[in-house]
């Protein structure tokens, strides 16, 4: 039998989080997620009408306050406990799209792939994780367990570097990423949409679209866990 993890009243799960100094990763309050971050997440995501050449772009929410904060421990510190509330986050943002899609009945979704935005290796290594690829798949796991039938397909490959882009402006990020990208291997059936952890000014998905109408791939949009202000 599990021991119950309080003592006199007191939770001992607790005590524990304080002594190691565990902190809410949305607001910094000693302990672990508090019900306030908790209930940011489960927010209603928001929908754009095609901002990206003409596709549509869905998000849990304005990178800023608690989910900009919950994002930075799961991207920057490695932050695994994260990941399933942000699949989470991300399920829904896909289902908001896929609603907001005209002519795409919501029965119809067989065959959908979640296209992760390629990370940059040394990302990668630095981070430990690739954060868009392991957020669409627990997307995918979650959007399966209600019947649909969603795959993850990392397509879209990086076939050059691009310099660091958090100091350039809009036009300046779009020179910098134009034809970075390629989709790799066969083309498939089914219809994709993109998926990131953060829409800033929309080049790097811009590209993405770009690099998927180019091999043929039907992109239905896009979807991020955050968007900019």
């Amino acid at each position: 039998m599990a021991r119950i993890a309080k003592t006199h009243g007191v939770n001992i799960d607790s005590l524990l989080d304080l002594a190691l100094g565990v902190r809410c990763p949305g607001c910094a309050r000693p302990g672990r997620m508090c019900p306030a971050c908790r209930a940011s997440l489960r927010a209603p995501p928001k929908c754009e009408a095609k901002p990206l050449a003409g596709a549509l772009l869905a998000h849990g929410g304005e990178y800023e306050g608690a989910l900009r904060s919950i994002l930075i421990h799961a991207k920057e510190r490695q932050a695994l406990t994260l990941l399933p509330q942000l699949g989470e986050v991300l399920a829904r943002t896909v289902l908001a799209l896929l609603a907001n899609q005209e002519g795409v009945p919501l029965d119809s979704r067989a065959g959908l792939l979640l296209v992760p935005i390629p990370t940059q290796c040394s990302h990668v290594v630095e981070r430990g994780l690739d954060l868009p690829l392991e957020l669409a798949k627990r997307a995918a796991k979650r959007l399966n367990s209600e019947g649909l039938t969603v795959r993850v397909h990392s397509g879209l490959v990086l076939i050059r570097k691009p310099a660091d882009q958090s100091n350039l402006g809009r036009s300046q990020r779009k020179a910098n990423l134009a034809g970075a990208l390629r989709w790799a291997g066969p083309m498939p059936r089914a219809r994709a949409i993109l998926v990131d952890d953060i829409a800033t000014t929309g080049a790097t998905l811009n590209e993405a679209i770009r690099a998927c109408r180019a091999a043929g791939v039907e992109v239905l949009g896009a979807a991020a866990i955050a968007r900019t202000p």
